[in-house]
């Protein structure tokens, strides 16, 4: 679901001028493919290397930080304010963690402010889906998967598709992506009743 939903936004960005096609001659050297393919097959495998084997890579990594979050954080939150808002606040509190960085250039440069609450926003997005892996799954591998597949699918459509012109003003990380990452975070919330569970209003 992930990769699909990336892939709209870097071929909506392409479509509506927010970004810019990738010449994938010019920055093919930036991962080992150690014979001459066409585009057509290159293209696939190279996100085949990045999404899948850069996640598994990273499993290590992901495991530790998702633990942080999703385990010792979001369990001690949804059992004082329930799961809907414990989970909210927990995107909250995750996307204020960016917050240096952020206003350091990272994510969106230029917009050091708008960035945090772009951050924000798409913390409390990531936080919702992430959350219900947790609740589904009984364990923190799934969050932490699927948080790898989140970050390696955008590094690579914007490294190898379509870069966007402006960080802001774009779909995937930007504003517009995020509107529609709502819908989906939105449709997860309340399409579902994992999240009614000993809810707390």
């Amino acid at each position: 679901m992930l990769v699909g939903f990336y892939l709209l936004n870097s071929f909506l960005n392409c479509v509506f001028g927010f970004g810019i096609p990738v010449d994938v001659g010019k920055v093919k050297h930036l991962i080992f493919i150690p014979i001459s393919l066409p585009v057509e097959l290159l293209l696939p495998l190279i996100g085949f290397q990045m999404i899948i084997f850069g996640t598994i890579m990273g499993l290590p990594i992901l495991f530790g930080e998702e633990f942080g979050w999703r385990i010792f954080l979001q369990e001690r939150l949804t059992k004082i304010f329930g799961r809907v808002k414990g989970v909210l606040l927990l995107g909250v509190i995750w996307g204020l963690w960016h917050a240096p960085i952020i206003m350091m250039g990272h994510n969106y440069p230029g917009y050091p402010i708008q960035g945090v609450f772009l951050m924000t926003l798409y913390t409390v997005n990531l936080s919702i889906l992430l959350g219900f892996a947790v609740f589904r799954s009984g364990n923190v591998w799934l969050p932490s998967f699927l948080h790898g597949i989140n970050n390696q699918t955008l590094s690579y459509l914007t490294l190898y598709i379509c870069k966007p012109i402006d960080p802001f003003y774009c779909f995937g990380l930007g504003l517009y992506g995020q509107i529609l990452f709502v819908a989906v975070a939105a449709t997860i919330l309340l399409g579902f009743k994992d999240w009614r569970v000993q809810e707390k209003w």
